[in-house]
């Protein structure tokens, strides 16, 4: 078991040989994030804005597809948004 350095500082600072901590815990707290609301909120984004954020990944003659991959800081979830841009001709 590992002891955070900062007991081991406070130990020392206060004189404290015995004080103990615990086991050092991840906090996972539980997410609201679903792909509707990622997606909600990037429809905020305007296209020339959503052009430069994402990558394009498929052109044709007619439409670009541009691809952006957004990863929740909270439960690590991994969603993409596909946006298709038709190519207008003179």
């Amino acid at each position: 078991m590992s002891v955070c350095p900062s007991v081991i500082a406070f130990r020392v600072e206060f004189d404290l040989p015995l004080l103990m901590s615990g086991p050092n815990l991840t906090i996972q707290p539980g997410c609201i994030c679903s792909e509707e609301k990622v997606k909600k909120e990037y429809e905020k984004v305007s296209d020339e804005e959503f052009k430069q954020i994402a990558r394009l990944v498929n052109k044709n003659s007619t439409e670009e597809l541009y691809c952006y991959k957004f990863r929740c800081h909270c439960c690590g979830e991994l969603y993409t948004i596909e946006r298709r841009y038709s190519i207008e001709h003179p």
